[in-house]
């Protein structure tokens, strides 16, 4: 915006405002080198210090950060001026007069320059105050306890993900958690992350540098596991592609909140993981759809693949379901229900939408239908897929991700040239923003309803 501002000659004061705990980012660094050297005209970049990122602060930025902090700023080992940006410091930035002032000082700086503000997070909320990483994010609270106004109960995937990679830690000490400052995406406390030592590695929120370390972790011998959210993902993908699948370093990834009706705001969205990740080659993604599968593909991608593996956390409450395969066959489909002329392909997260819709037909249209959990969604199984065209004439695929690119479109593909109908049910190619998952689903379609009138209409039924 600064350099926008200077080419057409106009004089406003352009403010970028920072966390701390931002500045970890490779962008944050590329951004202060480009104003450092490029910028010769107002760029104001707010610094807003609290000594707390989504959870603790890593990294040795934060070393030279509480230098000026206790030195008021007067140190002459600074990070800011180092690479040729102005500096001033604010001790008491909670103080909104103080703040005032200090602003004052500084408007229509002719110069690019770092305002440095000290402050405290959680500030006259004694819990949050107390306990920085728990309100870093929450829910609506009661403002009296601090207590949730809503809760959930019973065991998520996320706990028996997170009980389960500590035991395997425990067992083996070449087991490393790797996270861009994102604990929180497994659940891993602050007593968790004592207990494993040197086998957890923060890197602050930088994802590059995570998949990156993971890559050189794997290559020497040892076993990663990066443990993050889906959606920051996107900044990986030049890491993930050239540092680990060129590579092919058997590299685990464990993403939370891969599905469409967890985080809903829109710069927090995981329906692009699959479209994004699928098509790279040498990795290997799987949607795990009950307890007993998340436990074999986590075994099998920390200590038995020779390739990177990303698994896919479910949403939905665990259920147990035995299955006979070895997850180590890859892209082998499993057939859960064996049947004729409708074949429902439900990935991950919605194998339940998918068992719903089992039943749905059979006790609705008298259809009896062959219902599939793929476990894979960066392949198909065609040797299965051929099979299907004996006895079907509909294929309805169903993912918690976006259409376009995603695992429906493979299925399609494959069917393009054979005599089948595919009906591939998901999200579209947009970017949405705090929606109600089941009014999303209707509206798409893709509820249980719709898609029963549609295979009514398509192949009849009762």
């Amino acid at each position: 915006m600064a350099k926008g501002r200077d080419i057409l000659g106009d004089k406003e004061n352009i403010i970028a405002i920072i966390g701390d705990g931002s500045l970890s980012g490779g962008e944050a660094m590329e951004g202060l080198n480009v104003a450092g050297s490029e910028i010769n005209s107002n760029l104001i970049i707010i610094v807003n210090d609290n000594q707390q990122s989504i959870s603790e602060t890593h990294g040795g930025i934060y070393k030279n950060l509480e230098l000026l902090r206790n030195t008021n700023g007067k140190a002459l080992n600074n990070m800011f001026t180092a690479i040729g940006l102005d500096y001033a410091y604010l001790g008491n930035g909670n103080d909104i007069e103080a703040l005032i002032e200090f602003f004052k000082k500084y408007k229509d700086i002719d110069h690019p320059i770092v305002l440095h503000i000290n402050t405290k997070k959680g500030k006259g909320y004694k819990l949050a105050e107390d306990n920085k990483e728990a309100w870093h994010w929450c829910s609506p609270f009661d403002r009296e306890t601090g207590k949730p106004l809503y809760s959930f109960s019973g065991e998520s995937y996320v706990d028996i993900a997170k009980k389960h990679l500590l035991n395997r830690a425990k067992e083996d000490k070449s087991v490393v958690v790797v996270t861009p400052n994102m604990p929180a995406a497994l659940g891993l406390s602050e007593k968790d992350r004592i207990n494993l030592g040197n086998q957890f590695v923060d890197c602050g929120i930088a994802e590059e540098q995570a998949c990156a370390m993971a890559s050189g972790i794997a290559k020497r011998g040892a076993h990663p596991v990066v443990v993050t959210n889906a959606t920051f993902m996107q900044r990986t993908y030049d890491q993930v592609s050239h540092d680990i699948c060129i590579n092919n370093t058997p590299v685990t990834f464990l993403l939370n909140f891969c599905n469409f009706d967890g985080l809903t705001d829109v710069t927090h969205l995981g329906i692009f993981a699959i479209s994004m990740f699928s098509n790279i080659p040498n990795l290997v993604i799987m949607a795990p759809s009950s307890k007993n599968e998340l436990l074999d593909m986590m075994d099998y991608a920390i200590f038995k693949s020779n390739h990177p593996t990303m698994i896919l956390l479910p949403g939905d409450k665990p259920i147990e379901r035995e299955t006979s395969l070895d997850v180590s066959n890859i892209n082998k489909f499993e057939v859960t229900h064996s049947g004729n002329d409708v074949a429902i392909i439900a990935l991950g997260d919605f194998y339940s939408k998918g068992l719903d819709l089992y039943n749905a037909l059979k006790d609705k249209l008298n259809i009896n239908p062959t219902l599939i959990n793929p476990r894979f969604a960066s392949g198909i199984d065609e040797k299965l897929l051929d099979s299907l065209l004996n006895n079907h004439k509909l294929v309805i695929t169903l993912e918690d991700g976006i259409i376009e690119g995603g695992f429906g479109n493979k299925i399609a593909n494959y069917y393009s040239d054979k005599n089948i109908i595919v009906k591939s049910y998901g999200l579209e190619k947009e970017f949405y923003d705090r929606y109600n998952a089941k009014e999303l689903l209707k509206e798409l379609k893709m509820d249980t309803d719709s898609i029963l009138n549609y295979v009514k209409e398509t192949i009849g039924g009762k």
